[in-house]
């Protein structure tokens, strides 16, 4: 499986289950973008009819290219959220553990947290 590891008879995951999701969503979105966009942009490309027959014709494919758009960009938007929420989390463990004495301090073990 491509998100495990074995090391030592033990199994470790890459990625949580929530990062697998977000990860998928965004792939195929992106793939369903593209194949049901290009066929709109290329309408007399020879592999573009077979696309558009295969999303239902032009009007469907205009639909479901939409659609996976919005289902993508609600995906960035728990991604960035998910980011934001899971760096306070750890920055505020973090400064329990090492609190910060002064600005500097605090802004420098701010950077440290973000890029670790």
């Amino acid at each position: 499986m491509a998100a495990e590891a074995h090391h030592g008879g033990r199994l470790f995951y890459r990625i949580t289950l929530n990062q697998r999701i977000q990860h998928n969503l965004t792939m195929i979105t992106f793939m369903i973008q593209v194949m049901s966009g290009m066929p709109l942009k290329f309408p007399n490309a020879a592999w573009a009819l077979p696309l558009i027959k295969l999303f239902g014709g032009p009007y469907m494919a205009g639909r479901i290219h939409r659609i996976s758009g919005l289902v993508m960009f609600l995906t960035f938007l728990y991604i960035l959220f998910y980011i934001i929420i899971t760096t306070v989390i750890k920055g505020i463990k973090y400064f329990k553990v090492y609190p910060a004495t002064s600005l500097g301090d605090r802004m420098v073990k701010i950077v440290k947290l973000i890029y670790n």
